[in-house]
C-alpha cells in the first residue's frame, strides 16, 4: 500500500493541522473494524509521539469508498507522511491500494422547499461565564458523556434504512455505510461546529432527517416526510425534546425553511430582540425564551418568570424541567404560521419570560 503525497496535500489544511484521508484498498481478510483502527491509531500516536511527532487520527468512518479518518496536529508534511506511511505498513507489504486525500461528497438536499417543523435545543454546558470572551463563540462546552449520548441518539433517529446517509463537518461531507459511527460523531462535534448528520431518500416521496450541532451546546433537528401529518412530525420532534430533560437548558419547536443552516430560527420568531442577542447570551436561555411557542421544554426558572400559564398543559419532568404545551396544538403547527391571536395571547401568558433588550441588560450574564 502506498501513500499518495500529492492527493493528500490537497486535503490538508495547514493552518489548522488537519488532514482528511481515505484508505483506498481492498484489504480482504485484513479489513479492520473501527475498534481495530482506533487501537492502531493510539499505538502509532504513542510510538511516534515519543519521538516528537504529535499527529493522531480520529473520526474513523467506513464509507462507500473505504475507511476515512482525520489526522489532527498534522502541522508538517514530514510528520503526517511519517504517520500515514507507518499506518500503511501496518497492513503488510503485499496489500494493494493507496492512502489518499478523502474526497468530499455533495451536500445533502432535503428535496423540499416549504417550511418544516424543527426542534431547537440548548443543552447544558459548563459555566460559560467563566470562559474568556474570545473563546466562547467556537466552543461546544458540553460534557463528554452527554456528547456521546447525543451522538448515539442522533444517529439512531436520523437513520432511515436503505436511504443515503451523510456526515458533515464544516463543508466536508462523506457518505457513511452504516449509522455505527457514534465515536466519530462525538469526536467531531466539539471540533467542528456545525457538525451535521442527515439521511435523505433517493426517490419520491421525499423523506429526510437531519441534525446540526452548533456552538455553546445548541442543536437543531428537523425532518420531513411527504404525506405525513403535522401530528406525526410534531410527535417525532417532541420525543427529541424529551431525550434528556435534566441535561437540557431549553428547547422549542417552530417552523423554518428546510435545510436551515443556523442554530436558531429566523428573526421573524423574535418579537423584541435580534437573533444575535440570543446567540451572544446563551446562558440566559436557562430562564428566558426568545418567543412563545406551542411546545417548549422549560426550567423552574422559566416558569417563575411566566405571567399566567393556567391555560397551558404542563408535564413536570425530572431535574426541574417541564414540557409546556398549548391545549390545541393545531393552532400552532397545522400550518407554518400560528394563529396571530393565539400567538399574542401566548406572549402575554409568558410575560417576562420572553427576552427583551431591557431584560438582557438587567440580567447580562457576562463578567467582561
Amino acid at each position: 500500500m502506498d501513500v499518495d503525497l500529492q492527493r493528500l496535500k490537497r486535503s490538508w489544511t495547514r493552518d489548522l493541522g488537519r488532514l482528511w484521508f481515505l484508505i483506498k484498498a481492498d484489504l480482504g481478510d485484513l479489513e479492520p473494524d473501527e475498534s481495530d483502527l482506533v487501537e492502531r491509531s493510539a499505538g502509532l500516536h504513542h510510538e511516534l509521539g515519543a519521538h516528537g511527532n504529535p499527529v493522531k487520527a480520529e473520526e474513523w468512518v467506513k464509507t462507500e469508498h473505504g475507511w476515512t479518518g482525520l489526522l489532527v496536529d498534522a502541522d508538517t508534511i514530514e510528520h503526517w507522511m511519517e504517520w500515514l506511511t507507518r499506518l500503511a505498513a501496518s497492513f503488510g507489504g503485499f496489500t494493494d491500494g493507496s492512502i489518499v486525500g478523502a474526497p468530499s461528497s455533495a451536500h445533502p438536499s432535503p428535496g423540499v422547499r416549504e417550511p418544516v417543523p424543527m426542534a431547537f435545543i440548548s443543552y447544558n454546558t459548563s459555566d460559560l461565564t467563566l470562559v474568556p470572551k474570545n473563546d466562547r463563540p467556537p466552543g461546544w462546552f458540553v460534557e463528554e458523556n452527554l456528547t456521546r449520548y447525543l451522538s448515539e441518539k442522533t444517529l439512531g433517529w436520523t437513520y432511515l434504512p436503505g436511504e443515503l446517509q451523510y456526515f458533515g463537518r464544516d463543508d466536508h461531507w462523506i457518505r457513511p455505510e452504516s449509522p455505527d459511527y457514534e465515536q466519530a460523531l462525538a469526536e467531531a462535534i466539539p471540533r467542528f461546529l456545525p457538525a451535521s448528520v442527515a439521511c435523505v431518500t433517493t426517490t419520491k416521496p421525499v423523506r429526510y432527517r437531519m441534525a446540526n450541532f452548533w456552538t455553546q451546546g445548541q442543536a437543531q433537528y428537523h425532518q420531513h416526510e411527504t404525506g405525513a401529518t403535522w401530528e406525526t412530525h410534531l410527535d417525532q420532534l417532541r420525543k427529541i425534546l424529551l431525550w434528556t430533560p435534566p441535561r437540557t437548558r431549553y428547547g422549542w419547536i417552530a417552523y423554518e425553511r428546510a435545510g436551515l443552516s443556523s442554530p436558531n430560527p429566523s428573526p421573524a420568531h423574535y418579537p423584541h430582540v435580534e437573533e444575535s442577542d440570543v446567540d451572544y447570551n446563551i446562558p440566559l436561555l436557562s430562564s428566558f425564551v426568545p418567543d412563545a411557542s406551542g411546545l417548549q421544554l422549560l426550567t423552574n426558572e422559566h416558569l417563575a418568570r411566566a405571567h399566567d400559564l393556567s391555560d397551558w398543559d404542563i408535564e413536570h419532568l425530572a431535574g426541574g424541567r417541564h414540557l409546556v404545551q398549548a391545549p390545541d396544538l393545531s393552532t400552532w403547527y397545522s400550518t407554518p404560521h400560528p394563529d396571530p391571536d393565539v400567538l399574542a395571547k401566548a406572549r402575554a401568558d409568558f410575560g417576562d419570560m420572553i427576552l427583551t433588550p431591557e431584560l438582557i441588560q438587567t440580567n447580562r450574564p457576562w463578567r467582561d
